[in-house]
């Protein structure tokens, strides 16, 4: 039956169950488990079910294997219902169906069914279940259930565990709370891998790149991940010269450089107009990988752009089997960039016309080269179009929109579109008190200057 499910024969598995029967072994409930089993392995749910159903002295393994094999299938709703119909479980069946929520992109259900557990007298949560409840917290962000969960770690004593020690780094750390983190990373005896990695990136934010260099550096052992978290941190850092020693020195000593490394080597290029550079790590690319994939596509179209090659950057872009709205964003920022505002309107509409959903950033470059051309118009549009598509309040168009409109001269638009953001930024009351200033509107100016919550750093910036 293994043999049957490495190979995933959907011919086999039913002839070795008639075997099976002819034999008279098919009644095991041994037997009868590893049929489930091989019937999900090869891709026969339906024929594993009818096997479940057949087994007349179920045990937790049958119920167990059963949700497992609906989970992998895709049919969630079905393992929930064979779950509530156990008669016992044990965590397995318990961290079944927290991993099963979590992969289909639930994670508020995985943290329920933990609280399930917890609350449960039967059996207790292992490791497996806090290094699954961990991740759903870190999927969520939530930073006071993050708190909880590590009680509950202290509580069932799994502080010592490895793995869920790792968990919790990355946990806090995607939380936003890289501080809490590096107090469990600091206690762990001996950090693994996949901890030094998260810590490589808490420390970036804590410290900033120099500290994460340094963990990197005392890791005894390392992987395409860590190479690439460092070389990310670098670029990221401004640290272009050590952005690209590191990939240097990732190649020699034997690493493969990934679609990431790339995206993040041309990031730190084009951030100093390095065209030679990027040349070079394009035609690396083509030689290590002939189909260039969407994401490094997107890093060579901005590259070339921002170094004034459109032409380039326009070549990489028809080469690219597929386009996402990464690479089309690039595509029209890289026209704006290079002067071409008509190619950049031009580009937008047949992004639309092909369908393709525009986010916040798109548009806040599409509104920034109407704002260039002083179209309003033109700008009225996008904006009816941000409204219609649900994302006209999102920081990044909101201030694309005020900006647009003052420059249009249309200060009450402006005022209009600077009241309905969700959130404002110093950049938001920046642009409409500098707006109000050149429209002569000196008394409005002062009082949104007064309501600025950042006019304290803007008043320390002057006098330094």
């Amino acid at each position: 039956m293994k043999a049957c499910v490495s190979i995933r024969s959907t011919h086999l598995a039913p002839g070795l169950h008639c075997q099976l029967i002819t034999t008279g072994l098919d009644s095991s409930t041994f037997i009868q488990n590893n049929l489930i089993n091989m019937y999900a392995g090869c891709g026969l749910i339906d024929d594993a079910s009818l096997v479940f159903n057949e087994i007349e002295l179920k045990n937790v393994f049958s119920w167990n294997t059963m949700i497992e094999a609906l989970i992998d299938s895709g049919r969630l709703p079905v393992a929930e219902k064979v779950f509530e119909e156990m008669p016992q479980r044990d965590v397995v069946s318990w961290n079944s169906m927290m991993s099963g929520y979590f992969r289909n992109g639930l994670p508020e259900k995985t943290v329920e069914v933990f609280v399930s557990l917890v609350r449960c007298f039967d059996c207790v949560p292992d490791a497996y279940s806090f290094s699954c409840v961990m991740k759903a917290c870190a999927s969520l962000k939530n930073f006071n259930l993050a708190l909880q969960v590590h009680g509950f770690a202290k509580k069932f004593g799994y502080l010592g565990d490895d793995s869920v020690e790792s968990s919790m780094v990355d946990m806090y750390i995607k939380c936003g709370a890289p501080d809490f983190a590096e107090r469990v990373f600091l206690k762990m005896p001996n950090p693994n891998m996949f901890s030094c990695n998260s810590m490589l990136y808490g420390y970036s934010k804590l410290y900033g790149a120099q500290r994460a260099l340094e963990l990197f550096h005392q890791m005894p052992k390392r992987d395409v991940v860590s190479w690439n978290m460092i070389i990310s941190i670098l670029s990221t850092h401004g640290n272009v010269m050590k952005t690209l020693g590191m990939f240097v020195e990732m190649c020699s000593q034997g690493f493969r450089p990934n679609s990431m490394t790339y995206a993040s080597v041309l990031s730190a290029c084009t951030s100093v107009y390095e065209l030679s550079w990027g040349v070079h790590l394009h035609g690396r690319v083509i030689r290590m990988q002939p189909n260039i994939d969407v994401y490094v596509g997107s890093s060579l179209i901005d590259m070339y752009a921002k170094c004034g090659c459109f032409g380039k950057a326009r070549q990489v872009f028809n080469d690219l089997k597929v386009h996402n709205i990464v690479s089309w964003t690039s595509m029209i920022g890289g026209a704006a960039h290079c002067g071409n505002e008509v190619e950049a309107i031009s580009l937008f509409k047949q992004m639309k016309a092909v369908s393709v959903a525009s986010d916040q950033f798109t548009l806040a470059t599409v509104l920034n080269v109407s704002c260039g051309l002083k179209d309003i118009y033109l700008g009225s549009q996008i904006h009816a179009y941000s409204i219609r598509i649900g994302i006209d309040p999102l920081t990044p168009v909101a201030n694309a929109l005020v900006t647009m409109y003052a420059k249009c001269g249309d200060i009450e638009n402006a005022n209009r579109a600077f009241n309905w953001m969700s959130r404002k930024d110093i950049i938001s009351w920046t642009t409409m008190i500098t707006a109000f200033s050149h429209s002569g509107n000196v008394e409005k100016a002062r009082e949104y200057f007064d309501k600025m919550p950042e006019r304290n750093k803007i008043l320390e910036a002057m006098s330094s």
